[in-house]
């Protein structure tokens, strides 16, 4: 067991090295927000920050996971792959009528499911339905 040192008030002098080896992290964000306060136009606005909850949140939730993953001893790099892949393909799967603009989509949703439909768009409540047939239970 260690004993925990004892702290001189007499000859109290700031180990500004030992400081920043233990608040590294905490420095450099510091830096990072002083730079753009000081660089970068409308940093300091409800836009920003609106922007920052909204859509980096999705990159941070990812990392933090991944990050879990790695520090547990299971490297998975394949998370940030799969991220990539459902962003790319979220717009055009939103902005599009899934099946009719993007027939590839619908074929690998019959290749994964051995479920052929005939008309679109694929639907949950067509889904389902047709995979219970299909499947039973």
């Amino acid at each position: 067991m260690v004993d925990a040192p004892t702290i001189d008030r007499e000859g109290v002098s700031l180990d500004v090295a030992a400081f920043f080896r233990r608040y590294a992290a905490l420095t450099a964000l510091i830096v990072l927000l002083a730079f753009n306060f000081a660089v970068t136009p409308h940093f300091a606005s409800w836009q920003t920050l609106n922007v920052n909850l909204t859509q980096v949140a999705t990159i941070v939730i990812v990392s933090v996971g991944m990050t879990l993953v790695i520090a547990t001893g299971g490297i998975d790099l394949s998370v940030g792959s799969l991220m990539a892949i459902s962003g790319a393909l979220a717009p055009m799967i939103f902005l599009s009528s899934f099946g009719l603009s993007y027939p590839a989509l619908g074929n690998a949703l019959a290749n994964a499911t051995g479920i052929r439909f005939t008309s679109t768009p694929f639907k949950p409540d067509r889904l389902f339905p047709a995979l219970k047939e299909k499947f039973g239970s």
